[in-house]
């Protein structure tokens, strides 16, 4: 989806189903600024770097709608998650800007995460 920049895969051997587990999905009502969050990615083909930080803005007037973050993500991250304090998945890495020396990480937002899989995602 262009507006998203995301995408779903299926990975074409079954086999790798056994090491993928799903992650929870959180609550945009719980969202807040200043909540401990946790960016998962892989940076320059490094497995599984972790992140710790807070949430220090949430956009609503962009589409799609964006988490400004403290965990900074490298080139890599995108499309890794965002969790909170629970594991819960809240949004999905972007990017990372650098303006007038300033830096911060962007995610989408988990609801519109949800929409984007009720438009893609068919369930029986």
């Amino acid at each position: 989806d262009e507006n998203y920049d995301l995408a779903i895969i299926e990975p074409l051997n079954k086999t790798y189903y056994k090491y993928i587990r799903a992650v929870e999905l959180g609550n945009e009502k719980k969202i807040k600024i200043g909540n401990k969050v946790m960016a998962i990615g892989n940076p320059n083909l490094i497995d599984f770097i972790f992140t710790f930080g807070n949430i220090a803005q949430i956009s609503n007037y962009s589409s799609p709608r964006f988490i400004f973050t403290s965990p900074m993500i490298n080139p890599g991250n995108s499309g890794g998650p965002l969790l909170n304090e629970r594991g819960e998945c809240i949004g999905i890495a972007k990017g990372m800007y650098s303006n007038l020396g300033l830096s911060y990480s962007t995610f989408i937002r988990i609801e519109d995460i949800k929409d984007f899989l009720k438009k893609y995602v068919k369930t029986p």
